[in-house]
């Protein structure tokens, strides 16, 4: 008599890791020869099933980009955010000389036709919260290229660069400012950025009257972000908040159709009936999103472009009061990159 086969889950996923070792070199030898597309049939699954097996059953930490730390906290873990938490690649002096003059040029087209340009800087997770960061992760330099960048802009340029570091190191004493699962800061981070920046923007904007956390209500959400599935689509959750307002939303936010087929979100509008409040000119990254919402309320119309690159010479058409740019520090080798068009 045959004994029947136990078929347990760890059973299971022991023959997933082998097919996935025998496969794994056969498509990428037939993928060189064009034969094989490179998501051949199952790959993803495979690849979720064993990221899920190492994460939960053997508790490793490495995984693509993310270092998986303590109570469920993924550390961003790309080569340029390494970087940047260990402090081993500083901007040089004429990198640094490169930048300024660059953003000068911006800062110049725009006094001359009474425009504001605002800097603002989204940090790093890591640089947030670097408890989470493992010990044998070890910082190298003295200064990180944001320090550097600070302080350099600060001295030789003469525009409002809102470092947002000091204000999210100090709510992180009361409240979670990013996300466990993801690069980005969480609602509660975002609303903390924008009080931030709009408080800047009322020194030049009277009209602009910043929202208290008071007037939203804080709403639990269950959450996924987006480093969970450069792990390889882990099934980590977290439990945030997300916050709506207690008053009448007066923006309204649309999203356009472009021809960037990542981005859903590169061009977005917001108009507000209010015609006192100023008139917006937004370059931003990802970490916008989130912030988009609450300062819509505050700009009679803004044009908000996903993009390290500034196309004055048709963007200043929209007729904007201000300017604003805003970067991550891991993005701040892109402000070396950007295309400029002043005319």
């Amino acid at each position: 008599m045959i004994p029947s086969k136990q078929h347990s889950p760890l059973n299971l996923l022991f023959t997933a890791l082998v097919l996935l070792g025998l496969l794994m070199p056969l498509h990428q030898h037939l993928d060189q020869l064009g034969a094989l597309d490179a998501e051949f049939f199952g790959r993803v699954q495979m690849v979720e099933l064993v990221s899920n097996f190492r994460y939960f059953v053997l508790h490793d930490q490495l995984f693509n980009k993310v270092i998986a730390a303590a109570d469920g906290w993924l550390v961003h873990a790309s080569a340029i955010s390494t970087d940047d938490y260990q402090r081993s690649d500083p901007l040089t002096a004429e990198e640094l000389a490169l930048i300024q003059t660059r953003l000068q040029e911006v800062s110049d087209r725009l006094k001359a036709e009474n425009i504001q340009l605002y800097l603002v800087v989204a940090p790093n997770k890591n640089t947030i919260y670097p408890e989470k960061v493992p010990a044998e992760l070890k910082v190298l330099g003295d200064e990180t290229r944001l320090d550097q960048l600070s302080a350099y802009l600060r001295a030789n340029l003469d525009v409002p660069l809102l470092d947002l570091r000091p204000d999210l190191l100090a709510a992180k004493e009361d409240y979670q400012v990013y996300y466990r699962t993801d690069t980005h800061w969480n609602e509660i981070g975002a609303f903390i950025a924008y009080r931030a920046i709009a408080g800047r923007l009322a020194q030049d904007f009277p009209a602009v009257k910043p929202h208290a956390l008071s007037d939203f209500s804080r709403v639990p959400l269950t959450y996924s972000g987006d480093m969970t599935r450069t792990a390889g689509n882990l099934h980590l959750k977290e439990e945030s908040e997300t916050l709506q307002p207690l008053f009448t939303p007066q923006a309204d936010i649309d999203t356009h159709a472009t021809d960037t087929e990542v981005l859903f979100d590169a061009y977005v509008t917001t108009d507000n009936p209010n015609a006192q409040l100023p008139r917006a000119l937004i370059y931003r990254d990802s970490f916008f999103t989130d912030l988009l919402p609450f300062l819509a309320e505050h700009f009679s119309h803004a044009e908000c472009f996903w993009t390290y690159d500034y196309n004055l010479s048709s963007d200043l058409q929209t007729q904007p009061d201000l300017v604003i740019i805003e970067f991550t520090e891991r993005s701040i080798h892109q402000l070396l990159q950007s295309e400029i068009i002043l005319e």
